[in-house]
């Protein structure tokens, strides 16, 4: 099954890749195509050309398998054998496979054999001579071993040495400056002061009054209580709406008696007192009380007559 696989800038730029014959370069993502979430696939050269070539004549069973061993020769991938049969593992280390899977499926066809120090027969092209991919850089996340210190046999190259960054308690046991130090707490910033809105300050008023109203209102509203340390967070939103929206108290308080001074359910001011029951949502509606004022002064009435008849109402 065909799957979605992405190539980027990067692996044309790779000098590995731009090493191989332009047809190989632009035949390679199609084999992505077929391998698995882990990068392997059946090492099957007439299944690979029935599925990227089927319309090419020219393309034979020994073309795919020249195509593969040149793959192989610059570390594309590498060609295994378990139990009798061939497989493919595509280096899921490097430029060749640079896939991010959300949920990968697991792969049905075997890993590479924890004992692959010596390279299949049928490897074809991939000994250390031949300058092929040793086998310790294939596939190491998904084998489970760590091969970080393994050197490929002929390969002239030294293990990589360990680059961890010692810690603290491994620098004093080096040298030898007794226990470790543990380092200092964090220290907590210290918390932002609360505004304290006072009896005589204006955003407590308005909040008081929005509060009063309400009350007389709706009897039975659960309201915080009236006293300075209650009405805090009223006092808050009011608060903000002078300083950052740039309202006055006295537009506020207009706001508010425009509300509940209309006693008709006609009435626009009438359906916001359902709406605006605390400081902060008369902070967020207050625009659109604004306008509602301005479309509705006050003493206005809505026309809304009956009609007399009951022949009449169609009408």
């Amino acid at each position: 099954m065909a799957r979605i696989r992405s190539t980027k800038l990067d692996y044309y730029q790779h000098p590995a890749v731009r090493s191989l014959p332009l047809h190989i370069r632009g035949w390679f993502p199609g084999l992505k195509t077929i391998a698995d979430d882990d990068g392997r696939m059946l090492y099957d050269p007439r299944m690979i050309r029935c599925q990227l070539n089927p319309s090419d004549d020219d393309v034979t069973d020994e073309t795919i398998i020249e195509w593969l061993d040149k793959l192989a020769a610059v570390g594309a991938l590498l060609i295994y054998s378990v139990n009798g049969m061939s497989y493919i593992q595509i280096n899921l280390d490097s430029v060749f496979w640079d896939e991010r899977i959300s949920h990968p499926t697991p792969s049905k066809i075997p890993p590479i054999p924890e004992n692959s120090g010596e390279v299949p027969e049928d490897s074809r092209g991939l000994r250390s001579d031949s300058g092929g991919l040793p086998l310790d850089r294939i596939g190491e996340d998904r084998i489970g071993e760590d091969r970080s210190g393994v050197t490929p046999e002929g390969s002239g190259d030294v293990a990589s040495e360990d680059t961890t960054t010692p810690t603290l308690a491994d620098q004093n046991e080096t040298t030898g400056e007794g226990d470790p130090v543990d380092p200092p707490d964090p220290v907590d910033p210290p918390p932002k002061p609360k505004p304290d809105y006072a009896e005589d300050h204006p955003a407590y008023q308005v909040a008081l009054h929005l509060r009063t109203r309400i009350q007389e209102w709706r009897p039975n509203q659960k309201l915080p209580v009236a006293t300075p340390n209650g009405m805090q967070a009223w006092a808050l939103d009011v608060d903000r709406a002078i300083r950052l929206d740039g309202r006055t108290a006295e537009q506020l308080n207009e706001a508010i008696d425009w509300m509940y001074d209309q006693e008709q359910p006609g009435r626009d001011g009438f359906r916001w007192r359902d709406v605006i029951l605390s400081g902060g949502t008369l902070r967020e509606k207050y625009d659109k009380v604004s306008i509602a004022m301005s479309r509705q002064p006050a003493g206005k009435q809505f026309k809304h007559e009956k009609p007399k008849n009951y022949k009449d109402w169609g009408k």
